[in-house]
């Protein structure tokens, strides 16, 4: 089935960053969702005899492994934890949907990446977002919520927009800002190929550093300066004199932006609106009342090994009457997603997503794709070691239609 301009990459990868929010009896659902959705019910009540799209076994297993981890782990919380089942569990098994619906989107897509963000819808959001995330500090209480409401999905959305640093546009901000990461990667790489312009992975960049996210701002860094030296180093000659000037203007440009931020009244006002500079500096200072940074990390690690030793087959299903605050059987928040998904989804759950990032990166690698996916890949393990929501509603579609660019790459 092909995708007509409803479906096209021109609409989606729009809507995978700014996607409004329509509320049905105060549930949030996002635009994106409904269009993937669309075209899941499309395909099932499409006339005629074509078959439904294509399933990879790697896929296939991942959605087999993840749902019965999701069911050995649901059956043991009721009976062995008194976990309560209820029709939120039925949530799981949408999220399923939404997976494989925006997977088939992403492989109907025919174009390469260059000419996706070449596309003048790609490039409005991109630089719309970037300018929204630069001037929102600025932006008063009511003005937040009266335009920018309708992006921000969820409950506590009041007191998010309270806070001068952007909160994420429809989801936790950690989880968006690696969105965002995702496409400065390949965009990075499309400009090293001279495909596409500077000024969409430097908006990109921008709005990262905006948001503050001190693990988005380092994966997207590392992986951008990891495809700048795969590009200016030849395999078996010395770096040329071209380059050479490139790497010292670009050293140039730090020093010069180092100097204004740190050394002038008008870096220091800037490092006062953005919470960048303060959030690194917080993470590495040593006179803190309460663990903080890597601190707290590993003491949510810890938390999260002892929950997972409850039950570290089958796992336990999450109890949403129950929060951290409350019993081991009750915490939630590890700060790591794989251990997160090994506490609620057990150990088949865990190896459904293990397989599917090494099935990814091992088919980029065959089918000699470019570094930038197998960097993209790596520092999703990297964002599900240190962070996590990958389930949410709102990543599940982004993340599936990425897998399945990439996928329609690696057909061609």
């Amino acid at each position: 089935m092909k995708a007509n301009k409803l479906f096209s990459p021109a609409l989606l990868v729009p809507l995978t960053l700014l996607t409004p929010y329509v509320f049905v009896a105060q549930y949030g659902i996002s635009v994106l969702e409904l269009v993937v959705f669309s075209f899941v019910l499309l395909i099932l009540i499409r006339p005629g005899k074509q078959t439904i799209p294509h399933i990879p076994t790697f896929l296939f297993i991942f959605l087999c492994l993840y749902a019965a981890g999701f069911l050995g782990a649901l059956i043991n919380g009721a009976l062995a934890w008194g976990v309560p089942v209820g029709y939120w569990n039925m949530g799981f098994f949408y999220k399923l949907l939404l997976a494989l619906g925006a997977f088939w989107l992403g492989t109907n897509n025919t174009r390469s990446i260059a000419e996706i963000l070449k596309n003048r819808w790609v490039k409005f959001a991109i630089l719309a977002l970037c300018i929204l995330a630069l001037v929102y500090p600025f932006l008063s209480f009511d003005f937040r919520m009266k335009y920018l409401s309708v992006f921000f999905g969820g409950e506590g959305i009041e007191e998010n927009f309270h806070n001068p640093r952007m909160p994420g546009v429809g989801i936790n901000n950690v989880i968006y800002s690696f969105m965002l990461v995702c496409f400065l990667i390949v965009s990075f790489q499309a400009f090293l190929n001279k495909n596409i312009s500077l000024l969409i992975p430097t908006a990109l960049l921008l709005t990262i550093l905006s948001l503050s996210s001190k693990l988005a701002i380092g994966l997207g860094v590392l992986s951008c300066f990891i495809l700048f030296l795969a590009k200016i180093v030849p395999r078996h000659a010395a770096i040329p004199y071209r380059n050479i000037k490139l790497l010292a203007g670009l050293g140039l440009i730090v020093l010069v932006a180092g100097f204004i931020l740190t050394q002038t009244e008008f870096g220091l006002k800037i490092q006062q609106s953005y919470a960048t500079v303060q959030r690194f500096e917080a993470a590495f200072a040593e006179d803190h009342d309460e663990p903080v940074g890597f601190e707290l990390r590993f003491l949510r690690w810890a938390q999260g090994i002892e929950r997972v030793q409850l039950a570290p087959l089958l796992g336990i299903a999450k109890d949403p009457f129950l929060s951290q605050e409350g019993p081991l059987v009750g915490f939630y928040k590890p700060h790591s997603e794989w251990i997160r998904i090994w506490m609620f989804y057990g150990m088949a759950g865990l190896v459904a997503w293990l397989l599917l990032v090494t099935a990814m990166i091992i088919l980029n690698m065959k089918n000699k794709i470019q570094l930038e996916w197998v960097l993209l890949y790596f520092s999703f393990v990297g964002f599900m070691l240190y962070d996590g929501g990958v389930d949410a509603p709102r990543f599940v579609p982004f993340w599936f239609y990425l897998i399945g660019l990439n996928y329609s790459l690696i057909r061609k």
